[in-house]
């Protein structure tokens, strides 16, 4: 492993969408706010974007570490692209 430009910094962006995800899962739990059903949605929609933006700053950060190669850079992004799309046509049905 080459030395990291951006040490590990999509961690604490998968960290928040997990934690976003925990808040969701426990209402009432872990916040005290009530939100709407429009809102509960757009927070959904929110966690699984946030969630995507963590994989694919790992990725960046192992393609700047030369941990992977253009090629596979591109195939992954691809991937979580497709993968993001499968879902969001999933919850839109």
């Amino acid at each position: 492993m080459s030395s990291r430009h951006f040490t590990n910094k999509h961690i604490k962006i998968q960290e928040f969408a997990d934690e976003l995800q925990n808040d969701l899962d426990c209402p009432g739990i872990i916040h005290s706010v009530a939100f709407d059903e429009n809102t509960k949605q757009i927070l959904n929609d929110s966690q699984r974007l946030i969630e995507i933006a963590g994989r694919l700053a790992k990725e960046i950060e192992w393609l700047y570490s030369g941990d992977i190669d253009t090629e596979t850079f591109v195939k992954r992004f691809n991937e979580i692209g497709d993968e993001y799309d499968a879902n969001l046509a999933a919850s839109t049905d």
